[in-house]
């Protein structure tokens, strides 16, 4: 969730900006359409703010009773009324909204020609379910160039009025109209419905984009949670935005494809390491019955690692198709009985194996088989790499934790990253063809457990196992 309101993801957001986007074309339609009319003859001008205030009051005393049943001050009963009244003699005012007249005179000296006739000259009953009509608000002044008057209107039926302010030479005092929001009471007051349905609908507008959006969004995190070993998993296209389904069908697609080419190279894989088992078996019998030379011994040993070659194919094509049983495994037996099998001949070599653990025994559920090899990979890597008369330590924790240090030159830093990955070869000290720690890989990833490797600080390297993810709930 905190990704989500971090500044930088938002500013890439689709979505964000679309809100933003949608906010802003809002507000400024509302300012240049809405309120600018209204607000944009108030200035600084007392005489300006004197009439606004006058428009603002008359209008809401005519318009408060379809606005609202609660009581409310008269226009003739205010402090401004009353100031006006007493410095302005011969001020007049007209107001009429649905047959109420609000008025000091007894006629509008400007309606019938600006108000009746526009109304007049806008008649399109004749044409069915179009509505002309037509809002102004007009200001005039004296021969001095001060604002004097006021005229208003509006010839729309759902707000059909006129207003009419006139010969206001002396304006009233700032403190008797600084306290009126005039343009925004006028503007919430005559437009109040408009605004409350363009708020409905771009609310609604939002939820449908919001909808999608987190849509989008529990699609990236299936991504994010897509298990490349399980190709038959794809991602959820229901209910996505127009704009997203394509790259979802595409990422579908490319699994798929992922998948014909993986079941590719395995199959080659699997049948080449097959097929080439018993064609090898055979020469190596063959080239074994040959009489002693030289170049028999380099052809042998040229055979033994094909036929290396073709096993640890096989092995690889094995691990990663095989079930995992759930079998209690004890790494601690397991590891002594390898130490076992390989201390005379690694000590014929100068290289001693040495264990050390914090418990009698430390059970795991998986693969026996497939977690001796694995164990066995290890130890033997560590024994190829490390120097003559130098100990492999071998370090088993209650916790799950196995660990392999050998005291060999370690690896270089670029290997450090792709040690793991098929074929890869840190150093020229092994024979092998870069297959036994790729094995190894492929059986810890198939049970769930992490492989890692960092070289020590005085030399060689320490490969660590996780075993934790399926540590037996009591050790014994």
């Amino acid at each position: 969730m905190k990704k989500f309101l971090n500044i930088s993801f938002l500013r890439r957001s689709m979505l964000f900006q679309l809100i933003i986007v949608t906010l802003i074309f809002v507000g400024i339609f509302t300012y240049l359409v809405g309120y600018r009319p209204v607000s944009g003859f108030v200035g600084s001008n007392p005489d300006n703010k004197t009439l606004v205030a006058l428009q603002s009051t008359i209008l809401r005393d005519i318009f408060w009773e379809e606005a609202s049943d609660t009581p409310h001050p008269k226009f003739v009963d205010t402090e401004l009324y009353q100031w006006i009244n007493d410095n302005n003699p011969d001020w007049t005012y007209y107001a009429e909204y649905k047959g109420k007249i609000l008025s000091n005179t007894t006629s509008s000296q400007f309606k019938k020609t600006l108000f009746d006739q526009k109304q007049q000259s806008l008649d399109l009953s004749a044409v069915p379910n179009i509505e002309v009509c037509e809002q102004n608000d007009l200001g005039f002044t004296n021969a001095q160039g001060d604002s004097v008057g006021r005229i208003a209107y509006s010839t729309c039926e759902s707000l059909k009025y006129y207003l009419e302010i006139q010969n206001v030479t002396v304006p009233a005092p700032t403190v008797m109209t600084e306290f009126f929001l005039s343009p925004i009471e006028l503007y919430w007051s005559t437009s109040r419905k408009y605004l409350i349905g363009a708020g409905a609908v771009l609310l609604f507008s939002l939820l449908i984009i919001l909808k999608g959006g987190l849509r989008t969004i529990k699609v990236s995190q299936k991504v994010r949670e897509l298990d490349f070993e399980d190709f038959e998993q794809v991602l959820p296209s229901e209910g996505l935005p127009g704009e997203t389904l394509p790259l979802v069908e595409a990422i579908n697609k490319l699994i798929k494809k992922i998948k014909i080419y993986n079941d590719r190279q395995k199959f080659f894989l699997s049948t080449a390491a097959h097929e080439l088992r018993t064609p090898l078996a055979v020469l190596r019998t063959r080239v074994e019955s040959l009489p002693d030379c030289d170049e028999k011994a380099e052809v042998t040993n040229d055979v033994r690692r094909v036929i290396n070659l073709a096993n640890s194919l096989l092995a690889l094509m094995q691990v990663e198709d095989a079930e995992i049983p759930s079998q209690q495994v004890d790494l601690v037996a397991l590891t002594k009985k390898i130490i076992h099998n390989r201390a005379t001949y690694y000590l014929d070599q100068g290289i001693a194996l040495g264990l050390e653990t914090d418990a009698d025994t430390v059970f795991v559920q998986g693969h026996s088989r497939l977690i001796e090899t694995a164990l066995s990979n290890l130890i033997d890597n560590a024994v190829t790499h490390s120097k003559s008369d130098s100990e492999v330590l071998i370090t088993i924790k209650e916790n799950g934790l196995f660990a392999v240090r050998d005291h060999g030159q370690g690896i270089p830093e670029e290997y450090l990253s792709n040690i793991f990955e098929p074929f890869v070869k840190a150093t020229n000290l092994s024979e092998g063809f870069g297959l036994g720690l790729a094995i190894t890989k492929a059986i810890i990833d198939r049970h769930g457990w992490a492989i890692s490797v960092v070289n020590a600080k005085n030399s060689g390297a320490i490969f660590r196992v996780d075993f934790s993810a399926t540590l037996a709930s009591q050790v014994l």
